[in-house]
């Protein structure tokens, strides 16, 4: 590539070099402002920095006095925070750049400011730089900070103030100007950016490395613990009440009605996911986050109060919405502006100790129980109210919203902002969403148990939801651009946008994760009854017994980890092995149940956790490939599948059990059976405590007939799972590379240092990945992958440009950096 020559000193002028660095938040656009006043260019796709990027320009002052700026330009992003001090360290200058369209942006600038002035050199010169005023210049709406409030800001901070625009270099090379014409002289840095022995930024690449894998380690746990309590309460809430269902149910003597603990919870935390999606994109991460965990807190407050019945239901159902919120707006926050090997890595850790949450809480539940069924609830408030604290310290990490209630725009109130992202809202699309799985829901909890599956009511409510799920389907194909619900509402954005629900693999995925689904629930809500009911264990240690899902959870997780981040790097051998394996640990559990081996039981149990762990990522990570511009839809839709499909198996798995036991159990149960006429059912702990007082011939039957009914009620759900292991067999599929090392800067005499600080990763490109959408399978096998696969693509649906990250100083020429390609394609 030519130079184009930047400016170089007259023969006995003044040659002055400085260090200045580059601060501000994710997205204001500083590698653009450097990338106009460097190459005098301008890229409308410009990807996040990640680490920092090294450069240098001169400036000429006048005929005599030249300039030469070491830029560093450092990422935004909050898990790049802690190496900021190692490359403004001994900076003599430094411009703080902010977005004038975002108002908290501003925020952010004014604390890097604080923290320049506290631990930079004394004397170093600040520039504040509103970017992008070629926005507000078009759509003066669009301004949320006013230059008069800003610069008053920079005025009684001392600092030089500008606002720019990267895109129409409005005020670029005037900014850095200010900045050479501010510095002294005296000041400035050998010219030989080798001979430079001032402690600084080690340039060795390696070294810098190292520095930022620890920083993105330690951001990784951060962002893992904080969020892990909400995360672990709304899987441990689901085990941990399992156990003490047949004592609260017995508490109000709503026996017969046992199944509404669970339906009240399972109708909102299916429903809602969606919703809370969509909040979160409208309101950010962190307020859809504490909407519901406080709505999780308040219902569990609400059940462990409860005086009546009713009460109870209803503390449920807000349990349900805010479970829905934190299973589904966590694993967004997870994919967020990471690559997918950041987020293979995050998802596998949060998944595995989630995994723990829904083992250990059988466990739990089993002793609370022994006191009182209310402390099950208490147990959740308070873990509720301590990781509302936790995500509180998450917020500057988490992604803001189209709407900011915290910093509405200028001259705008609260309500207007608060109206302003309602707006965005599909009213619409969330009715018929909510009633229509609502009603398939409600419809197969009241089939076989409340009502007979031939009843009106049950035939009713599968109809009409049915009904109002395809008209959900028409109501956003008529949200599409052009069509006319998008016209009558502009400012509507789809809850689930039509082409992600008629993508096949959206329909693959979500086939697959409902088998998941099934499987988990399950086994923790069928192997408790096993144990109980057939082999005679107490609550306490029947939840013990499902501590062996643990271990193959585990297992599955660090192998999934394994074929997405080192070999093959793609997603779907680990779906379809996760599938394969799982399909046949609840086969052999099937078999186990009904030779009632208890050790061979465990090992299924641990066989089907492996099976589970080896999807419960790659099934995210393969949406997020494919869908890196619209995460919010396409994870509802993935994480509603899951409980939707465990919700009906445990339906159906309810009302076979239930048939195959109708001689001993249930509300037509005999009496008399047992001493004092006691009605034998599987919900009551009394009377499963008599089946023991039994004649042993009438009491190994009863148990015997338990272990064919658990059989039986597993059977019923094998075509399901069967199912979903053909659709593994359609799927696509997405390659993750891995990134190529800088190269090592030069050490020749007279030469500038080229170093490449770290790879420039999009956050819509993902370091480096590709995907596949049509038939991964039938590809491979007509040799055509390799013309089938395409880039992933981002917010703007195009291949993100190759990184220019790396300034040859000799003549402004940028070295460009290229991903590794697995040019096997398979």
């Amino acid at each position: 590539m030519a130079s184009r020559g930047p400016p170089r000193p007259t023969p006995g002028g003044r040659f002055a070099q400085f260090k200045l660095v580059l601060l501000g938040e994710s997205a204001v656009g500083k590698s653009s402002l450097v990338l106009r006043f460097v190459k005098d260019q301008f890229d409308d796709y410009r990807e996040s920095t990640i680490g920092a990027a090294f450069l240098t320009q001169t400036i000429a002052l006048d005929d005599t006095t030249t300039v030469k700026f070491e830029i560093w330009d450092t990422a935004g992003q909050e898990r790049y925070k802690s190496l900021a001090p190692m490359y403004y360290r001994n900076a003599n200058c430094a411009v703080v750049v902010y977005d004038i369209t975002q108002a908290a942006s501003l925020d952010k600038a004014k604390s890097w400011v604080k923290e320049l002035q506290r631990q930079a050199n004394e004397n170093i010169i600040i520039a504040l730089a509103g970017n992008k005023v070629d926005i507000v210049t078009d759509n003066p709406d669009k301004r949320a900070i006013q230059t008069a409030d800003a610069e008053a800001y920079a005025k009684e901070a001392g600092l030089l103030f500008f606002e720019t625009s990267a895109k129409t270099a409005t005020n670029v090379k005037e900014l850095f100007t200010a900045i050479a014409k501010k510095l002294p002289l005296d000041q400035a840095g050998p010219r030989n950016l080798r001979a430079n022995t001032r402690p600084g930024v080690d340039l060795r690449p390696e070294a810098t490395g190292q520095q930022e894998k620890s920083a993105a380690r330690k951001y990784r746990w951060k962002l893992l613990l904080l969020l892990l309590p909400g995360f672990f309460l709304s899987s441990l809430d689901v085990t941990i009440v399992a156990t003490a269902l047949p004592f609260i149910a017995s508490h109000f003597d709503k026996l017969n009605q046992l199944n509404w603990i669970v339906t009240a919870f399972t109708l909102t935390s299916t429903t809602f996911i969606p919703v809370l999606g969509q909040l979160s994109d409208s309101f950010g991460r962190h307020s859809a986050l504490q909407l519901s965990m406080w709505s999780l807190t308040i219902g569990s407050v609400l059940c462990a109060t409860a005086p009546v019945w009713p009460v109870l239901l209803l503390g449920r159902a807000l349990q349900g919405v805010g479970s829905a919120g934190i299973q589904n707006v966590a694993m967004l926050v997870l994919a967020d502006s990471v690559s997918l090997k950041e987020q293979a890595k995050n998802t596998s850790i949060f998944q595995m100790l989630n995994g723990i949450g829904y083992s250990v809480g059988p466990v739990i539940g089993g002793y609370i129980v022994d006191s009182s069924w209310r402390y099950a609830f208490v147990l959740c408030a308070g873990l509720g109210a301590v990781s509302s604290v936790s995500i509180f310290f998450l917020r500057n990490d988490l992604r803001p919203g189209s709407v900011s209630l915290s910093h509405p725009k200028q001259g705008e109130t609260y309500l207007q902002a608060l109206g302003y992202g309602l707006a965005t809202l599909d009213f619409g699309g969330i009715f018929l969403f909510l009633f229509g799985v609502g009603l398939v829901i409600l419809g197969t909890a009241w089939g076989g148990s409340t009502f007979p599956w031939t009843s009106a009511a049950v035939i009713v409510s599968l109809t009409l939801g049915a009904i109002l799920l395809i008209a959900f389907g028409v109501y956003e194909w008529l949200l599409e651009p052009d069509r006319v619900l998008a016209r009558a509402f502009p400012r509507t954005t789809p809850l689930i946008p039509f082409h992600v629900l008629k993508h096949k693999d959206v329909g693959l995925i979500s086939m697959i994760a409902a088998a998941t689904g099934a499987s988990l629930y399950s086994v923790f809500y069928f192997i408790g009854i096993f144990f109980t009911v057939s082999e005679a264990y107490p609550a306490s240690k029947a939840g013990v017994q499902l501590l062996f899902y643990v271990p193959g959870l585990g297992v599955g997780a660090y192998t999934a980890m394994f074929l997405c981040n080192v070999a093959p790097r793609q997603t779907f051998w680990a779906i379809s092995t996760g599938t394969v394996i799982e399909t046949a640990g609840i086969a052999a559990l099937t078999y186990a149940v009904h030779t009632r081996d208890s050790a061979l039981v465990n090992g299924m149990m641990a066989l089907g956790g492996a099976g589970t762990g080896l999807r419960l990522m790659p099934c995210g990570l393969h949406l997020s490939g494919m869908f890196r511009e619209r995460l919010a839809p396409a994870y509802s839709l993935l994480r509603f599948s899951m409980p939707f499909g465990g919700t009906l198996a445990l339906t159906i798995m309810g009302s076979v059990f239930q048939n195959k036991m109708s001689a001993y159990f249930g509300s037509s149960a005999v009496t008399g059976a047992a001493p004092n006429g006691t009605t034998l059912n599987y919900h009551n702990q009394a009377a499963l405590d008599a089946i023991s007082q039994l004649p042993p011939t009438e009491r190994d039957r009863i148990r015997r007939q338990a272990a064919t009914g658990t059989m039986w009620a597993f059977i019923s759900i094998l075509p399901f799972l069967s199912l979903a292991l053909v659709a593994s067999m359609f799927l696509g599929n997405v390659w993750i590379f891995k990134k190529q090392k800088a190269p090592a800067p030069s050490t020749d005499e007279g030469t500038e240092a080229k170093t490449d600080m770290e790879e420039q990763v999009s956050p819509t490109l993902a370091a480096g990945a590709e995907v596949l959408e049509s038939v991964y399978l039938v590809s491979l096998f007509t040799a055509t992958v390799g013309t089938k696969k395409r880039p992933v693509v981002g917010a703007h649906e195009r291949a993100a440009p190759r990184t220019m990250d790396v300034e040859e100083a000799s003549g402004g020429q940028l070295v460009e950096q290229k991903d590794e390609r697995n040019s096997c394609g398979l």
